[in-house]
């Protein structure tokens, strides 16, 4: 499997680059523990070996140093983050699928078009589903519901006219990366604006086919091309290779909008909210979090909680990656701690 993985990135490197790549990415691997997909994602066959150790390539270093009971492995119980941010999701939501009644649901789907179900243990939008009430007859829909995986259940964000200017049909997040110290309260190391680029995709999760742009956390506005993870395409195309590549995304594909200089609505508020989330919610005593903020008209909202594994090393190294920002991430933590 491993040795399947190693040619099917090289296919990657090679259609970005125009050779092969599979003995630099071999060795690159066994000496310097890049992840085969980072490679690609990084452009490390354009950067020489003496820079790769400067980048980030494994965000999960600092989850297991700052977050009690997190392993490489395991995930959140989505249903207990919403009790503990419920008062911040301003909007419909069944916490339990598991021990919902007939009764519960059909009163949650009054005067909603849609809502999203979203598996307890899910990771990168995996498990996320949509579902239009008008396409469906009530009985049968909580039938399926029931029977699906325990989760969670939530009314469908309206979000503010200017974010559907990006993805008109997909809510577009906000991932406020926070971290606590043990003295001086939380503070946001980055922020990522995430959006999906398919008329198909309902989550903006780039794993599942989405991308990202870095945002200026001191003026609320994106400053970078957007990115994507290779890990989403099966394989390369035209279309592919900006998001892939070191240039990035200028536009959003579907509706023509520019990244840079996109300024995000209520930034402030939202950066505000979510310290004061921080500061006021225990997430298991864990230090590194990642809030996902969506905006309406009238605000922002809580979208959800990442407590475990936040993604730093796609949503901050490789949205930024013309910088190799290792140093300046553990600057930043223990200048915090």
């Amino acid at each position: 499997m491993k040795l399947e993985r190693l040619f099917f990135y090289n296919r990657f490197a090679k259609e970005m680059c125009g050779k092969s790549k599979l003995l630099d990415i071999f060795l690159s691997r066994l000496f310097l523990k890049v992840p085969y997909n980072l490679y690609v994602d990084l452009c490390f066959y354009d950067i020489p070996w003496g820079e790769r150790s400067k980048y980030i390539l494994d965000h999960a270093i600092y989850a297991l140093r700052y977050n009690p009971g997190v392993t490489r492995t395991n995930h959140d119980d989505k249903r207990d983050i919403i009790k503990k941010i419920f008062p911040y999701l301003k909007r419909k939501v069944i916490m339990d699928t598991s021990s919902m009644s007939k009764e519960e649901f059909i009163s949650f789907c009054e005067g909603l078009d849609s809502f999203f179900y979203k598996p307890e243990d899910g990771d990168s939008g995996v498990g996320i589903k949509k579902f239009y009430i008008k396409n469906h007859e009530l009985n049968e829909l909580y039938e399926t519901i029931s029977n699906s995986k325990p989760g969670v259940l939530e009314e469908t964000i309206k979000q503010h006219s200017k974010m559907k200017t990006l993805a008109p049909d997909a809510v577009s997040t906000i991932r406020f990366m926070v971290f606590k110290s043990k003295t001086g309260g939380a503070s946001v190391l980055f922020s990522t604006l995430r959006t999906s680029i398919s008329k198909d995709s309902v989550v903006d999760n780039a794993g599942a086919g989405g991308c990202f742009a870095s945002i200026d956390v001191t003026k609320g506005e994106i400053w970078k091309n957007a990115y994507s993870e290779c890990v989403a395409f099966k394989k390369i195309t035209e279309e592919i290779k900006p998001l892939l590549g070191k240039e990035g995304l200028e536009k959003h594909p579907l509706t023509g909008t520019r990244f840079i200089g996109f300024k995000i609505p209520f930034y402030e508020k939202s950066k505000e909210m979510v310290l004061e989330m921080a500061n006021k919610i225990d997430f298991y005593n864990r230090r590194l979090l990642g809030f996902d903020v969506a905006i309406t008209e009238s605000g922002p909202v809580i979208v959800e909680v990442n407590a475990h594994r936040p993604c730093i090393c796609a949503l901050y190294q490789i949205a930024r990656k013309d910088t190799p920002l290792k140093r300046e991430f553990e600057d930043m933590l223990k200048k915090l701690s």
